[in-house]
């Protein structure tokens, strides 16, 4: 039976999970949710929960991975991606056993060696480092997820002594936290 891990790239207007069979780093599955446009305040929060939780029953991931809060965010967004960062870890904590969550720094430095890369760059270095491009990876926020289901694929190994990794890699796994669990 493979491994299956889902990760979570989390976005007001594109949340983005990808499914990844963990033993042969296989995508399952990769989506973006786009929210109608109509659907906002507690709505949207509503729709993308219910959207996330649904998206997890089909794969039933056996560990989770999701994306930690940018620093960067300003203005009353700010506000908004707390809550609906607050509404998944709890879905991932209550529904699904924990979560492992893995700061943006770590991702970039994960995928590119540097923890300040910026997307583009993040793009280039997937398609040279794993050969998908944008006939897979339809947007930004998948990039991310990928790269984050990856990493967790990664974190997995290297928790079972496998250490057929760079040094920037082992330096961005050091940086993941313990498992967040109820």
């Amino acid at each position: 039976m493979p491994l299956i891990i889902s990760a979570v790239d989390p976005s007001l207007v594109g949340t983005s999970v990808c499914t990844l069979d963990a033993d042969t780093d296989t995508i399952i599955d990769i989506v973006t949710f786009k929210v109608p446009k109509e659907t906002i305040g507690v709505a949207r929060l509503n729709w993308l929960a219910k959207t996330l939780n649904a998206k997890l029953k089909e794969h039933n991931p056996k560990e989770t991975f999701i994306e930690g809060y940018s620093f960067m965010s300003k203005g009353r967004s700010v506000f908004n991606l707390g809550e609906l960062g607050g509404i998944f870890r709890l879905i991932l904590a209550k529904r699904w056993g924990g979560y492992y969550e893995m700061p943006p720094t770590s991702l970039k430095k994960f995928i590119t060696g540097k923890g300040n890369a910026k997307k583009q760059i993040m793009l280039e270095q997937t398609f040279r480092k794993y050969g998908l491009g944008s006939e897979t990876l339809k947007d930004d926020n998948q990039v991310d997820a990928y790269g984050l289901a990856r990493f967790g694929s990664a974190f997995l190994k290297w928790n079972q002594g496998n250490d057929n990794f760079t040094q920037y890699e082992i330096a961005a796994l050091k940086g993941l936290k313990i498992k967040c669990t109820l």
